[in-house]
This record gives C-alpha cells, structure tokens and sequence, in this order.
C-alpha cells in the first residue's frame, strides 16, 4: 500500500509540472510575441522629427503610435543600426518560437546555440553594410545602415569599391542566415527549380491539350 500511495502523489506532480512548464512556454510566446510587434510598430512610424535618444525633436506632439518611449528606442535603433533595425523584431518572434518548442531546446547543445547568436550578429552586421552601400539614408538620422553600417560599408568601400564589398557582404549575409535560422540556400534552390520546371511542364501540357481539341 505504501508504493501505492507513493505512485498515486508523484503522479499529480509530475503532471503538474507538465502543465506549469506548458504554460510558461505559451506565456513566453506570447509576451516575446508582443514586444516583437510593439518593437516593429515602433520602428515603422519611427520620425526624425520626435525625440529621440540621438536627437531633441521638433516642436509639436510624438508622431510614434507607441509614445515617447517608442520614439527613443526607434530613434536609438535607428541611429545605431538603421534598417537592418528590423531584425531585432525578428529575433524576439524568433526567440519566442523557439522557447514555445521548449522540448527542441534540450537537444540543442551550447555550441549550437552560440553558433545561432553569432549568425544573429553577423546577419545584423552584414545587414548594417548592405543598406549602407546601397539604400538611400534620406529618412534616416545617418545612413541607412546606422553608424555600424557607416564603419562597415564605408571601410569595405575604400578597401574593395562597390562590387567588391557588395559580394563579400552578400556572402557573409547569405553564411550568416543560414546559421542564424538554419535555413539551406541549396535546398531552396532545388525547391525552387523543381517548381519552375513543374510549372513549365504544367504550362507545355496545358498548350498541348488547348492545340489538340
């Protein structure tokens, strides 16, 4: 009787703490979820104009739907990173998923999940050059790819010219996506020529029974 009573207590625990350990995890998407949203809301009404870290604004009420606090932390990102700000909203959806599938963490090993950080960064970084070099900085507070951009594609600019620091930026970019999300480019590209050809193939039979009736 006594292993009997033992098993019917643990057993509540054990289901218990599936619950509790479920929950954090949805609560964890959700919140990581919002943040996400409310990083990417700030960053798309983002105005030279309000108030910002780098800046004391102009006259007249914040244009940022998410208030002044959104005004200094878009204007921060902005200044700092600029477009490629847009990744940090991606990153916390990221992370927001990945700690919802609590159960793929435990299999993911340290190295792994440093080599994820360091594709982050580089993506971030790669990202910052890329806009630099190529995107216009009108309604940014310095170059559209932020004072990192400016370091990075400025330097490789005067080292390589533009063709030169664009392909190796593009190359780190396309390295740096593929550790940070795990995605494989030469997947994608069998995919995407195995549509192509199934939709050529698909177009010429078309063709064929149009001509035939």
């Amino acid at each position: 009787m006594s292993e009997r009573g033992v098993t019917s207590t643990t057993a509540p625990e054990k289901g218990l703490s599936g619950v509790v350990a479920r929950a954090l995890r949805e609560s964890a998407l959700f919140v990581l979820g919002s943040l996400a949203l409310i990083l990417f809301i700030a960053l798309m009404t983002f105005d030279t104009a309000d108030p910002s870290f780098y800046t004391t604004g102009e006259p007249g009420p914040v244009t940022n739907w998410i208030g002044p606090f959104g005004a200094s932390l878009a204007g921060f990102l902005m200044g700092l990173f600029g477009c490629a700000s847009f990744l940090f909203p991606v990153l916390l959806g990221f992370l927001g998923w990945f700690l919802f599938r609590g159960e793929q963490i435990e299999n993911q090993s340290r190295s792994s999940l440093a080599f994820r950080i360091s594709g982050f960064v580089l993506t971030l970084l790669t990202s910052c050059g890329l806009a630099t070099l190529h995107f216009s900085s009108a309604n940014y507070l310095n170059t559209a790819g932020g004072v990192l951009g400016d370091i990075i594609g400025t330097g490789l600019l005067h080292s390589l010219n533009i063709l030169g620091a664009t392909l190796l930026l593009l190359a780190l970019w396309l390295a740096a996506v593929s550790l940070f999300i795990g995605v494989s480019w030469i997947e994608i590209m069998d995919r995407l020529g195995f549509w192509v050809l199934a939709g050529v193939d698909w177009v010429r039979q078309r063709w064929q029974d149009a001509q035939d009736r």
